[in-house]
């Protein structure tokens, strides 16, 4: 049965660094407050500026104005004496009990993980709120967060793509119909022909090789636009003139995407030599929720079968029915995915270990996922017994090593 053995017996979850166990959401007033704080690279409490610079640069100005007008600051302004620079001196920003009240609400994110909305704001005029997911990035991915846009601004979709998402990226599960025997003794194999295929396929991200309690063997695909697609589609968001054309866009990206991932899963099967395989959920994880003037990057906005996954990284897939059908479910459970001390992974000859590091784990991981799904009917539990390819090897510099 090989080193895939003990992974196929487990049927524990694995232990994660903590998350939020809950959605933590900002609105815009709170977003501009603490965008302003990051930009003047100050820690929370009074903030002073010399009156020069506010003086000189209108927009500063009128952005100090907004930040008092909102109740989120108080202003000082401390003048030299009587002869004096008439421009110098300073203004004084104090935080207000509505920004200091902020603290406990960042205090439920991972750090960073409003870097990059925060960093949009001060030329973004539409963003209307941001929620957090629980598997929310740390630092310069905006990843794990649903942008809520105000439908009352004017082109209000203009500015997704300021957003730069990879609108239709998805993850899509495939049962291979192999036999417990036969997908043991193949796995090597399997992950060998899957790692060539995917250094010359674009757009994807990553297969994935799982089994189920009962042995039953799947293949998990996460794939979605070209660098190049992305680049294209952000530039014609910025131009549509009317939303119907920018939700036809994002219809058609989306079903592009889908029809990849497919493609990319028949294209395996026949090189494995195993006719067709059976598509068992398919959902895109950076959606617009065009009702809603919502982007989600991070969740599973669709499904197939009416199946969302929720996935634990290197840990595996929970396949789960969601008891409400606009419930917006987590697609994964952090960034960092560390290993369970007794999980054994395949990986493709040649491909180094190091790839799969090891980190910190958090005995309350298992207790946060039961939170998170909770409400959701948990049909599936497939663990990662191998993993095909990932785009993030070539980036680490690390995908053609010995094994350690």
């Amino acid at each position: 049965m090989g080193k895939a053995e003990k992974t196929i017996t487990s049927h524990e979850l694995l232990r994660q660094p903590p998350l939020s166990r809950s959605n933590v959401s900002f609105a815009k007033d709170e977003l501009s407050y603490l965008s302003f704080v990051r930009r003047q690279k100050a820690r929370p409490g009074a903030i002073s500026i010399p009156r020069r610079q506010v003086l000189c640069e209108g927009t500063l100005k009128e952005e100090i104005e907004r930040l008092v007008q909102s109740g989120m600051s108080e202003v000082k302004i401390h003048q030299p004496h009587k002869g004096g620079d008439p421009k110098g001196g300073n203004i004084v920003l104090y935080p207000t009990k509505l920004a200091t009240n902020l603290d406990e609400k960042v205090s439920q994110i991972r750090l960073g993980a409003l870097d990059p909305v925060l960093d949009l704001m001060p030329t973004t005029t539409t963003i209307e709120s941001v929620t957090v997911l629980p598997n929310a990035s740390s630092r310069a991915k905006l990843n794990g967060v649903a942008v809520k846009f105000d439908e009352r601004q004017k082109r209000w979709w203009s500015e997704l793509a300021k957003l730069k998402m990879s609108y239709g990226r998805g993850l899509s599960v495939f049962a291979l119909g192999m036999s417990f025997d036969e997908f043991c003794n193949r796995l090597q194999d399997l992950l060998n022909i899957t790692y060539g295929f995917g250094r010359i396929t674009d757009g994807l991200k990553y297969v994935q090789f799982l089994m189920d309690n009962s042995g039953g063997s799947y293949m998990a695909i996460a794939a979605g636009p070209t660098h190049n697609e992305k680049e294209n589609i952000s530039q014609s968001l910025s131009t549509i003139q009317d939303l119907k054309g920018a939700v036809g866009l994002v219809e058609i990206i989306n079903n592009i995407s889908s029809q990849r991932r497919l493609d990319i899963a028949m294209s395996l099967a026949r090189m494995f030599g195993v006719g067709e395989v059976e598509l068992f959920t398919d959902s895109r994880y950076i959606d617009l929720d065009a009702e809603k003037a919502v982007v989600t990057s991070g969740g599973a906005m669709s499904s197939h079968n009416n199946t969302k996954p929720f996935a634990l990284g290197l840990g595996g897939v929970l396949l789960c029915k969601a008891s409400d059908a606009d419930r917006l479910v987590p697609i994964g459970s952090g960034p960092s995915y560390p290993l369970d001390e007794d999980q054994m992974i395949e990986l493709p000859t040649g491909v180094s270990r190091y790839n799969l590091t090891v980190k910190g784990s958090s005995p309350s991981h298992i207790e946060v996922v039961k939170q998170l799904t909770s409400g959701l009917e948990v049909i599936v539990n497939l663990q990662v017994v191998g993993i095909g390819y990932n785009a993030g090897w070539a980036k680490n510099g690390r995908e053609i090593a010995n094994f350690d």
